[in-house]
């Protein structure tokens, strides 16, 4: 009997060490934290949902169509979290959808106050002859809040961007010119009419040589202004809204190696954290 009730409670301890490890694997925190939460399948479901949202940025940003990306992934311009919606790099930070829909969305365009559906109709999108964008996102690190109202992510984004320079060399062929892009995202997303959307953006731009530069990889200082002038809005942008109170250093051969942008940590509620 002695034996059965031993076997019995090395069973139990084991059952809860597995339930404790899932629930800090999933962003849980201690259980000892009595607030409703949501269920590990709303958790897991939340997750996989917020990495979608993450991967759809990438494929409308690949082509450059962001009016559809605005209107279908990020928070309604008109909504409860449109003022105070961001996008952040190294230059500053743009706040509102009203600034980011033409910071991002239309630099170029002749009316800041139309709505994006108006500017997509009166300056529609058009693919680009020779533009090629491809950014991946890996290595990502979620959590969803405890309440389930939020979540947050971090990954790191390698890439490359094309342009058809419209030039030819001697022999005839048609010039290119591009940019390697290494990078990291940092995100938080808010759930919106039931729908998970883009809150808040911030770029974290560690290294962007030029295409055919290989010689200037341990030199980048002259690669970085290049990638630069192909980021969306270097130049005719509205100003930003404020500036980067902790700006990211690019890539150099005396940079420090820091761990930037933050994991992001378990938490209940948005107003625990800070936004990216």
């Amino acid at each position: 009997m002695n034996t059965k009730l031993k076997h019995l409670t090395i069973l139990i301890t084991a059952c809860l060490a597995i339930i404790l490890a899932a629930a800090s694997s999933f962003g849980y925190g201690a259980l000892t934290d009595t607030r409703p939460r949501i269920s590990e399948g709303e958790y897991a479901m939340a997750w996989v949902s917020v990495q979608n949202v993450m991967s759809k940025h990438n494929y409308y940003h690949a082509v450059g169509n962001r009016y559809e990306e605005l209107l279908n992934i990020w928070v309604k311009e008109d909504g409860e979290y449109a003022k105070t919606a961001t996008i952040t790099a190294a230059d500053g930070v743009w706040e509102g959808m009203d600034v980011i829909k033409v910071y991002y969305g239309n630099p170029g365009t002749k009316d800041a106050k139309q709505t994006i559906k108006e500017m997509s109709k009166n300056d529609p999108w058009e693919p680009v002859k020779g533009q090629l964008g491809i950014n991946m996102n890996t290595t990502p690190v979620i959590e969803v809040a405890g309440d389930g109202k939020t979540a947050r992510g971090v990954w790191f984004s390698p890439g490359i961007v094309m342009n058809y320079t419209g030039q030819k060399d001697k022999d005839g062929n048609e010039i290119a010119q591009g940019t390697y892009y290494f990078e990291k995202y940092g995100a938080d997303f808010v759930k919106e009419n039931g729908e998970w959307k883009i809150w808040h953006f911030q770029m974290y731009r560690d290294f962007t040589p030029p295409v055919g530069s290989e010689s200037k990889w341990t030199t980048p200082g002259a690669a970085q202004k290049s990638a630069a002038a192909q980021s969306p809005g270097e130049t005719g942008l509205p100003k930003a809204s404020r500036e980067n109170p902790d700006p990211y250093e690019q890539w150099s051969p005396t940079r420090e190696n820091k761990l930037r942008p933050e994991l992001p940590e378990p938490y209940y509620t948005f107003d625990e954290t800070s936004n990216f």
